[in-house]
């Protein structure tokens, strides 16, 4: 009875109380991944041709 409740206080903080850094940290890796993406693949097409 003592681990439900941990784990709905842990959902419920992250969703209610760390929505916007949530979502901040998300958008700031995705935009990183992209820019990863893209210089990969630059490159990867610039070896290939």
């Amino acid at each position: 009875m003592v681990v439900p409740p941990r784990v709905v206080l842990r959902r419920s903080g992250r969703d209610a109380a760390g929505v916007l850094p949530v979502t901040a940290d998300r958008w700031l890796l995705v935009l990183v991944a992209l820019v990863l993406l893209v210089v990969l693949a630059r490159s990867r097409t610039g070896f290939s041709r």
